[in-house]
């Protein structure tokens, strides 16, 4: 992955992490198969951060 794709990813699930409206309307306008990989990173980053506090919380 070049460095201005990966920007632009991190970019965008930062955004979605931080429940940022533009963020989602940006997503919204990419192709199916660029939205559909987002959403599976974005869920795994979910899934881990909860892991994690979990973890900590133990």
């Amino acid at each position: 992955m070049t460095g201005k794709a990966f920007d632009q990813l991190w970019h965008l699930i930062s955004g979605a992490l931080t429940l940022n409206p533009e963020v989602y309307n940006q997503i919204n306008s990419l192709p199916q198969g660029i939205q559909v990989r987002i959403r599976q990173e974005i869920n795994f980053l979910a899934q881990s951060r909860s892991h994690l506090k979990m973890t900590k919380d133990s």
